[in-house]
């Protein structure tokens, strides 16, 4: 007797059904169709369209005429459901209508989990990593699934992300999704704390697409500041990837990318530039000072300065990421912007002065005072536009361009050990997480 379908009052839920449990006609075609998915991208065979076509309606046949049938697993192959089956052995997008009608037909089935208890698989994270297309579908039609208990304790939205940093995810795709469930991007998996979505999205050895990174830091600005388990924070990780590309041989127009994400950091959330990871205590800067040589970070560099002037004498705990004013680079920029910094203070200065004696001759009936001010005033206004005309003509900035170009292409002074910073600094802290935190 087939087990009675329990449903859950709030999603319709059923239990799944062992294929030992049904009669022998319907477990017998629960097994053809089964053992037909399992094989059907074998090595010895090259699907067509028209194939899948075939197995597409073949399984839509089967269930139409045996619903039943959605809701049985296989026993002998650890728990796997039909739809599971499809998800984790047919790969191809021509796939994904079977897969659809499948989920249609009884959408709890996408967390049904299977394999060993130390790590599950469920549907839905293996359609997250081999089938990310189908994600932004799913949020949009079935998005009680993704707020369900069992995906907020892993949440599938974690291989999505990963899958675009492999490059095997479009960008627009992610977008997609996060458009139908943009809670997603205030989600972070507690057990690893590996950071938000946003910041994740610039972990991989891909390019992270500029576009992609400023809508998701629209969306939820709280991210850009958020740091994971080590205290980096995305502007932590776009310097580090940034430093990264600087010794391999990247295209240019993905340094350019990353730049660009650096200084859309600095210029709308500036707070970033004066934050210190938690194991090393490096500001972002200090992933960059030893890479003075490439002129994307060369810009970025500059920018960093001028938001946080202090930072040329902030030492880290890392001896492999010296403080700023190590540099040469750094030091002859930092002379420059220390000009520019005291003519904007001085035309400051005089504004703000010619306006408080301006103010406190009003209060005066002496000719002297009525006439100081104004003598004042225009010696004032004739300083301040001269500073400001040295501001805006192209001293300074020429100054800065030929620093650049004198240090561009240099070698960066750096062991054999430092070959592998960037990216990898960021597992430096892993051993040694439990004594740095605890000695802040």
């Amino acid at each position: 007797m087939i087990n009675q379908c329990i449903k859950n009052e709030q999603h319709n839920e059923t239990i799944p059904i062992a294929d030992e449990n049904l009669p022998d006609d319907l477990k017998s075609e629960f097994d053809v169709i089964f053992n037909e998915i399992y094989i059907f991208e074998r090595v010895d065979f090259t699907p067509t369209a028209a194939d899948y076509d075939n197995l597409n309606h073949r399984i839509q046949s089967i269930v139409n005429k045996n619903p039943i049938l959605v809701r049985v697993f296989s026993k002998d192959i650890i728990c796997w459901s039909l739809l599971t089956t499809i998800c984790e052995k047919v790969h191809n997008n021509l796939s994904h209508p079977t897969i659809k009608y499948l989920i249609e037909k009884n959408p709890i089935a996408l967390l049904w989990k299977w394999g060993d208890i130390d790590h599950p698989s469920t549907p839905i994270k293996c359609i997250a990593m081999n089938h990310c297309t189908l994600m932004p579908w799913i949020a949009e039609n079935f998005q009680w699934v993704l707020d369900h208990p069992k995906c907020l304790n892993i949440f599938p939205h974690n291989e999505l992300v990963h899958r675009y940093t492999d490059g095997r995810c479009h960008a627009d795709v992610v977008q997609q999704f996060f458009e139908h469930y943009p809670q997603g991007l205030r989600q972070e998996d507690k057990l690893m704390q590996d950071g938000l979505p946003l910041f994740r999205i610039l972990c991989g050895w891909d390019n992270c697409d500029v576009h992609l990174f400023k809508w998701m830091a629209e969306k939820y600005p709280t991210a850009v500041l958020h740091g994971d388990r080590y205290g980096h924070i995305p502007l932590h990780m776009a310097c580090i990837s940034l430093a990264c590309m600087s010794l391999g041989l990247n295209p240019p127009e993905e340094k350019e990318h990353l730049k660009e994400i650096c200084m859309f950091l600095i210029a709308n959330h500036s707070r970033g530039v004066r934050m210190k990871s938690r194991h090393d205590r490096c500001l972002p800067i200090h992933y960059l000072v030893k890479r003075c040589n490439c002129p994307f970070v060369q810009e970025v560099i500059v920018q960093l300065l001028r938001e946080y002037p202090e930072s040329i004498n902030i030492s880290s705990k890392n001896k492999l990421r010296p403080a700023p004013k190590s540099s040469s680079f750094v030091q002859q920029v930092g002379l420059v912007l220390d000009t520019e910094k005291k003519l904007q203070s001085e035309i400051q200065s005089l504004t703000n002065m010619s306006e408080a004696l301006l103010d406190a001759a009003s209060c005066s009936k002496s000719d002297l005072w009525m006439s100081l001010p104004t003598i004042i005033q225009s010696w004032s206004k004739s300083r301040c536009q001269a500073c400001q005309e040295r501001l805006d003509s192209n001293e300074l900035d020429d100054e800065i361009c030929g620093i650049c170009k004198v240090h561009e292409g240099d070698d960066p002074q750096e062991s054999d050990d430092e070959e592998s910073d960037g990216l990898s600094s960021l597992s430096e802290g892993v051993d040694h997480r439990e004594s740095e935190d605890n000695s802040d």
